[in-house]
This record gives C-alpha cells, sequence and structure tokens, in this order.
C-alpha cells in the first residue's frame, strides 16, 4: 500500500522528468537541505529552497532529455530510500570527457527525510 510521503516521492520525480521546476519544489521545505554524493565525495550542497530552485532551473538546460525512474522504495521511519535509474542526454559540454549529445546511465539513491508535516527536508543523492 503506497504511503502518502512515497506519493509525494512519486510526485518529485514526475516533475523532475518533466522539467517542472515549481512541481519539483511543491512538498519541499523551505529550509530543504539537498547533497549530491559522486563515488562517496560530496560534489553538491544546497540549504534552503531557494538554492535548490536555481539549481533546479540550472540543471534543466543541462540534458535535452533526462528521466529518473524509481526502483524500489523503502520507507524506514522518518526516511524513505529510492533506489534510482537514471539515463540523460547531455544538452551541453559538462566537462572534457562529457559532451554535448553524450548519454548518462547511472543507478543510484536517493534519501528524503521528512517532518511531521510531510515535507522533504533533506534529499541526500548518491551515484
Amino acid at each position: 500500500m503506497e504511503t502518502q510521503r512515497q506519493h509525494i516521492i512519486e510526485n518529485y520525480i514526475k516533475a523532475y522528468n518533466s522539467y517542472d521546476t515549481k512541481g519539483i519544489l511543491t512538498d519541499l521545505a523551505s529550509t530543504i537541505v539537498f547533497n549530491n554524493f559522486s563515488n562517496g565525495e560530496l560534489t553538491l550542497s544546497l540549504n534552503g529552497v531557494d538554492e535548490f530552485e536555481k539549481q533546479a532551473q540550472l540543471a534543466t538546460t543541462l540534458f535535452s532529455e533526462r528521466k529518473q525512474q524509481i526502483m524500489e522504495l523503502a520507507e524506514e521511519g522518518e526516511t524513505i530510500k529510492a533506489e534510482i535509474q537514471y539515463d540523460a542526454v547531455l544538452a551541453q559540454d559538462l566537462a572534457e570527457t562529457l559532451k554535448k549529445g553524450d548519454s548518462l546511465s547511472l543507478k543510484g539513491k536517493s534519501v528524503f527525510h521528512f517532518n511531521n508535516d510531510n515535507q522533504i527536508v533533506k534529499i541526500e543523492d548518491f551515484s
């Protein structure tokens, strides 16, 4: 049976896949903390909904196609862990080795932390 928090995460992913920045922000607390880890290293840290919104808007320009697919959800207390399959096509060069038109395919995990009002207060992405 799907919980309200699982539904919130599914809506977040749907908005992300649709490049809907406002939809992404719908269930975030104003004090949202976002941390991205790649290969065990912190690569991005954001504090507050304004910083998160700016990054979300920037991210819409980086990919000509992008899709997150939830492979598995596990609810544990105030957190939900989502196993994610991420596929994207770059809309611009990102580094010497990542060029416009390149495809990315990654498996990762996102951990969503909630408050008592069912707002997302922290997201940790791991790839």
